[in-house]
């Protein structure tokens, strides 16, 4: 017997929100100066939200990020994200 295939209702849900550029989002955004998060956004620009993670990728390079671009590069990449842990 095997499981059953594709998402819940709940992960298609939050799929579609971080998928949907609309959707509400706070964000607390670093002063200027601090350290922010430095997962790229619309526009090609960093996200500049107050990080709170530490993402480790499959090559070894860390980044800090905000929780929710964490999620989203995770969902996104998959294994390239081979690690995320709370800072602060």
């Amino acid at each position: 017997m095997t499981g059953p295939v594709g998402l819940t209702r709940a992960e298609e849900e939050r799929e579609r929100q971080l998928a949907d550029p609309a959707s509400p989002r706070a964000v607390v955004v670093a002063p200027p100066g601090a350290p922010h998060c430095q997962a790229p956004v619309e526009g090609g620009a960093a996200c500049r939200a107050v990080p709170t993670v530490r993402v480790t990728w499959a090559d070894g390079q860390k980044n800090v990020m905000c929780r929710d671009c964490a999620a989203r590069a995770q969902q996104l990449t998959g294994a390239a994200v081979v690690g995320v842990e709370r800072i602060g």
